[in-house]
């Protein structure tokens, strides 16, 4: 008996033990959700996701930890989905919009957040006007999926709102059992319904009332190498500066941690690309 008791005892430290190291080492961020934007980063927030792959959004949800201050630099407003947003698992100087800024000189603001759409994100810019108005040129990182339906939040495993009150089963869901949903039901009831809006109308409109440059980068997953970015619908074309990147004919396989996201040298090539683009634009000198 006495052996027993001592066995639970060592196993429930060790439980204890293991669920307080997960809550460290499992640092991630966590979002808001409604029926307009869908899902976003919570603003003010900041972590290490396995003690190495450091993260931060500022009082706007931008990923990165300055506030938002107009500088004398050129100050680029980058917006889009996990490209743009970079995930867990990079570390903040890997991401794209600290590449771009630290290769650039200038004022980088990344607004985005995993499996976003075209309408979510001008939705989060007509929430936030003030960050539109502070930018100096506006860039959006395009993928083939942005012009669908917007996305919704539909999972805590993908986009958590608070944090689990026990990290161990969560993780275990999250990471070993694998049931994620990718913000883009195709059935079934959810919590935030996002209503379809007229997406080409809203894009045409923001680039009219903007005032400024804006430059829309078409990325093409790896198995759309080698079209042209001919998969971007033609009348999005007529407003805003579109620029067709193909990161697998720029820097090969190995730009690319799976099909679509790119690793830190893909991360570099497609910085140099945004650089070019907005460089176009005859955005003022550093």
């Amino acid at each position: 008996m006495r052996r027993r008791r001592l066995a639970l005892a060592v196993a429930a430290a060790a439980l204890i033990g293991a669920e307080l190291a997960a809550r460290v080492v499992f640092d991630f961020p966590l979002y808001g959700a409604d029926s307009e934007v869908g899902y976003w980063p919570l603003p003010n927030q900041h972590g290490a996701f396995l003690l190495n792959n450091d993260w931060a959004f500022n009082e706007h949800s931008l990923g990165v930890a300055e506030r938002f201050r107009p500088s004398a630099k050129v100050d680029v407003l980058l917006v889009g989905d996990s490209l743009v947003y970079g995930g867990n698992g990079l570390r903040q100087a890997d991401k794209l919009g600290p590449l771009l800024e630290s290769k650039t000189g200038w004022q980088v603001w990344p607004a985005g957040a995993g499996s976003w759409g075209l309408q979510n994100e001008l939705a989060f810019l007509r929430r936030h006007p003030d960050l539109v108005e502070g930018a100096d040129v506006i860039a959006f990182v395009v993928n083939s999926g942005d012009f669908a339906q917007p996305s919704v939040w539909t999972s805590a495993l993908t986009h958590p709102r608070e944090r689990p009150a026990l990290y161990l089963p969560y993780l275990f869901e999250r990471y070993v059992l694998h049931q994620e949903t990718e913000g883009k039901p195709a059935t079934g009831e959810v919590p935030f319904p996002v209503p379809q809006r007229d997406v080409l109308g809203d894009w045409n409109a923001f680039v009219r009332v903007a005032n400024k440059p804006v430059v829309a980068i078409a990325y093409s997953a790896q198995a759309e190498s080698g079209g042209g970015c001919d998969w971007i619908p033609p009348e999005f074309k007529q407003a805003g500066a579109w620029t067709c990147y193909d990161g697998l004919a720029q820097v090969g396989k190995g730009g690319f941690r799976d099909p679509i996201h790119p690793t830190p040298l893909g991360n570099k090539a497609l910085a140099k690309r945004l650089e070019v683009a907005i460089s176009a634009l005859r955005a003022p000198a550093p």
